[in-house]
């Protein structure tokens, strides 16, 4: 299904409504571990964003136009809850705060509010747009091989489980997207009370926790064993955590 050329939408599963966003250069591949462990509860709504996992790429701006249109086909759904990790957590939080009377609730899974200023505390806000332009550059750049090496490299530091799927969704994405949506991401701020509940996943590891205790209504959750990719690490533990959470808000 594609309810617009900057995402398209698989639906399986019978229940409650939960939209899964992907993170930069993946597809709904990273939700396979937990999918089977979700869909017997929830109509789940896998989504892939355009640029990437082989999805055509469509022109910049990139996120607004993700929150803007997936909040619409939110809107169309009964008051789903949005689970997103990585840039796809961001992507929730900004959809839930934008369209907080269609939406039950977010989920973020290793995905921040202000994504620039976990990664680079030290730096002033052009400093953080300057870097990200350079890193954006860089990765429109690289050669298809050069590409390939760097996915390689960063993955294995993101997961404890063999990254072969991953990998392959990210080989089939589209460079310019993913140097495009590292600038936006950079500049993407979600400030303030969201105005309905959040549930953040963290690798228990991961001590960057300030702006979601900042977050009214935030629920906190540290997952054992698990690094950047939490869901194919611990997918139990991520099934049973957004369960539980969507039983209480919807």
């Amino acid at each position: 299904m594609s309810p617009s050329p900057s995402f398209s939408v698989e639906r399986i599963g019978i229940g409650p409504p939960l939209v899964l966003i992907p993170g930069a250069a993946c597809g709904p591949a990273v939700w396979t571990q937990v999918t089977p462990l979700l869909e017997a509860a929830h109509e789940l709504h896998l989504v892939s964003l355009a640029g990437f996992a082989g999805m055509r790429p469509v022109e910049p701006p990139l996120i607004p136009r993700w929150r803007n249109e997936l909040a619409e086909y939110a809107a169309r759904l009964d008051r789903p809850v949005i689970v997103g990790h990585s840039l796809g957590g961001s992507l929730s939080l900004a959809i839930g705060q934008h369209a907080r009377n269609d939406v039950a609730a977010v989920v973020t899974v290793h995905g921040y509010p202000d994504h620039a200023a976990v990664l680079l505390p030290e730096r002033t806000a052009e400093e953080r747009h300057n870097h990200a332009l350079i890193q954006a550059k860089a990765w429109g750049a690289k050669s298809e091989l050069d590409f390939v090496s760097s996915l390689e490299r960063s993955l294995v530091t993101m997961m404890n489980g063999d990254p072969c799927n991953v990998l392959r969704d990210m080989q089939s994405s589209d460079r310019q997207s993913v140097g495009q949506v590292m600038l936006e991401l950079f500049a993407l701020r979600v400030e303030g009370d969201l105005g309905v509940p959040v549930m953040a996943l963290l690798p228990e590891l991961e001590m960057r926790t300030a702006q979601f205790q900042a977050m009214a209504g935030c629920e906190l959750h540290h997952i054992a064993d698990a690094k950047h990719f939490i869901m194919l690490d611990q997918p139990k533990a991520v099934a049973t955590l957004v369960r539980d959470f969507a039983k209480r808000v919807l």
